[in-house]
């Protein structure tokens, strides 16, 4: 057996001290920085709220930029029909292409489109080429991306603007939308899809006809897909191959539509008739309040809100890298000012923050986008009757960067300890005054660098994956999820900006296992020795499946004196103390000695992986 002497868990004090240590927040022992109440909640691996609110367009880059243009002509339909809605743009031509054995590919929309799925989305609309195989040319979704999906919170209505992504009537062949659709643990709640060829003009057609019927309401309430799928056919023009598109998932399902909607109702305490300033480093304050459908207030609303607020509309250019592509201007709100969580109480709010110094300092129109909820109803809506810009004359000075705590997954995690291939970057950051998450290109942006076994660097900017913590600006989470790391040792380097630019750096280490082959890491045995109870735990690589954990403790004669075992769906890579009473399993209380314990997981497959440790139980009298 593996066993360590006289060392818990085996191996140098440093790992053994890191065990105690984690073994102490698990019973609550600890004083550290991070409250109790967000420690071990698992809502933090959760998306953000706001993605209701996201309606992502994804554009090819072929056909004269027809497929852009497309994209283009919907989002101006959403911005002047549904302006609470944040339009995401993902077009080829605005990310580089880069040249592989196989051909041209877009490595960043590959990322783009998975992310976005992972925050998730109220519709994810695709406008191009594609097959039964995915989308683009160029690969853009494959189907080994869709298999690792794992949005199961913030799952979109995908909607493809293709060729034949979703025929279901072959049996020898199962095709990327039915995989979609079937992904356990993500992937849409429903598809709008083709079944067989389509055409541009058609696709447009019947997207128009299908926003057109996703957010009307018939009697105070949102349609059900089934009758927004029928009402689409039925007025949308008349186009050939109208029965190409169908409708996968339940026709009675609701859409995730808000019912309820955000006002404000001042900036800075000034009415929203006045068009304010929001200056660099100033200390703004925004207040509002939860209507009804008919404008009264909801009083009995309680809950919470969560507010995004953006700067004025950046300007992107594709870069016009296909034949068939040129050069294409458009816009989108990109850059933070802030993101948060505030309370909401008799249906009225109030949040704080501080303008960063990272905004782009000429003066235009910026935006606050909020959805809220209570645990029965939500709403949602936007604000733009103020104007970003400029300096403010009552900053102070700053010169310390934030702090960082880095995690894997939960707030359990020691550095050092080992992860599946889809890990969970956790970061708590502070600063009195704020972090800068603008991304307003300058080098001011949340940077994670990944450094993995064979030292090739990897970056992932994290701005959009930044929000504050409720009712404070100054404390905030970071979650970012990985996808298909490789195995190995990495060792992650998370840069973060407060509000004026100070900066400051942490560093984690961690080992990656794939899934489907079950690893076991610092078994713990605590305290040790111990007069009585003992917590049994260790860290392993099956975050999100459900797993048996079992502890068998034996006399050095070999003799079971007790089993112990529970079923647990771990959010993270630590299993929660398993609690040993020091009784046998007739209860009678053990006599002091050494015993040997061996600890299990198991996987619902029947893969399994033990490890053992020694204990000594000492008796006081």
């Amino acid at each position: 057996m593996d066993i360590g002497v006289g060392r818990i868990p085996a191996g140098t004090v440093s790992q053994a001290r890191q065990a105690i240590t984690k073994m102490r927040r698990y019973l609550n022992m600890d004083t550290a920085s991070i409250s109790a109440d967000i420690r071990m909640d698992p809502s933090l691996q959760k998306p953000l709220a706001d993605w209701r609110n996201v309606v992502c367009l994804v554009a090819d880059d072929e056909d004269n930029n027809i497929h852009v243009i497309s994209a283009e002509q919907l989002a101006d339909k959403l911005n002047i029909h549904q302006p609470e809605i944040n339009v995401r743009k993902i077009y080829f031509d605005a990310y580089q292409q880069v040249t592989t054995p196989g051909g041209q590919r877009y490595p960043g929309v590959n990322n783009a489109i998975n992310e976005q799925m992972q925050r998730g989305a109220l519709v994810m609309h695709y406008f191009g080429h594609g097959g039964p195989a995915g989308w683009a040319h160029e690969e853009v979704l494959r189907i080994q991306d869709i298999r690792n999906w794992s949005n199961t919170y913030s799952m979109p209505i995908i909607f493809t603007a293709t060729c034949e992504f979703s025929p279901f009537d072959n049996p020898a062949r199962i095709s990327a939308g039915e995989i979609a659709f079937h992904q356990p643990g993500g992937g849409p709640i429903t598809l709008i899809s083709s079944t067989r060829v389509t055409h541009t003009g058609n696709n447009m057609n019947f997207s128009n006809a299908f926003y057109n019927n996703l957010f009307r309401r018939k009697k105070g309430s949102h349609l059900r897909m089934g009758d927004i799928m029928r009402l689409t056919k039925t007025e949308a023009p008349s186009i050939s191959g109208l029965r190409n598109y169908v409708l996968l998932g339940n026709p009675a399902l609701p859409i995730a539509i808000p019912d309820k909607k955000v006002v404000t109702t001042s900036i800075n305490g000034l009415d929203t008739s006045i068009t304010d300033t929001l200056k660099a480093l100033a200390h703004v304050t925004v207040s509002g309040k939860i209507t009804r459908n008919d404008g009264s207030i909801d009083s009995s609303f309680n809950g919470y809100l969560y507010p995004t607020v953006y700067d004025k509309k950046s300007r992107h250019t594709t870069m016009g890298q296909d034949p068939g592509s040129s050069p294409f201007e458009f816009e989108q709100y990109d850059n933070i000012l802030f993101k948060g969580k505030a309370s909401v109480t008799d249906g009225r709010f109030t949040f704080s923050f501080i303008v960063p110094k990272d905004i782009s300092y000429n003066y235009g129109h910026g935006r606050i986008s909020y959805y809220a909820e209570d645990g029965v109803s939500d709403a949602n809506g936007y604000y733009n009757n103020f104007i970003v810009g400029g300096t403010s004359d009552s900053a102070v000075v700053d010169t310390t960067g934030p702090g960082i705590e880095l995690y894997m997954n939960d707030f359990s995690f020691i550095s050092g300890g080992i992860t599946d291939q889809n890990p969970i970057l956790l970061a708590r950051v502070f600063d009195e005054h704020g972090i800068n998450a603008v991304g307003s290109g300058i080098g001011h942006d949340i940077v994670a660098t990944l450094i993995l076994e064979d030292n090739t660097l990897k970056q992932f900017v994290l701005n959009d994956y930044y929000e504050a913590d409720l009712d404070d600006f100054t404390r905030g989470t970071i979650r970012y999820p990985f996808h298909n790391l490789p195995r190995g040792q990495h060792q992650l380097r998370l840069k973060v900006w407060d509000i004026y630019n100070n900066s400051n750096e942490a560093t984690i280490q961690f080992v990656v296992t794939h899934s489907e082959e079950v690893a076991l890491k610092n078994l713990t045995a605590y305290p040790n020795p111990s007069d009585g109870e003992v917590w049994f735990t260790f860290d392993h690589n099956q975050a999100r499946s459900t797993v048996t954990f079992q502890v068998e403790i034996y006399s050095l004669d070999g003799q079971l004196i007790e089993t112990l075992e529970t079923d647990v769906a771990p959010d993270g890579y630590s299993v929660s103390p398993l609690k040993w009473n020091g009784r046998s399993a007739s209860g009678t209380p053990v006599k002091g000695g050494m015993y040997i314990y061996r600890a299990t997981i198991r996987t619902d497959s029947g893969i399994s992986k033990s490890q053992s440790g020694k204990l000594v139980i000492y008796k006081s009298q």
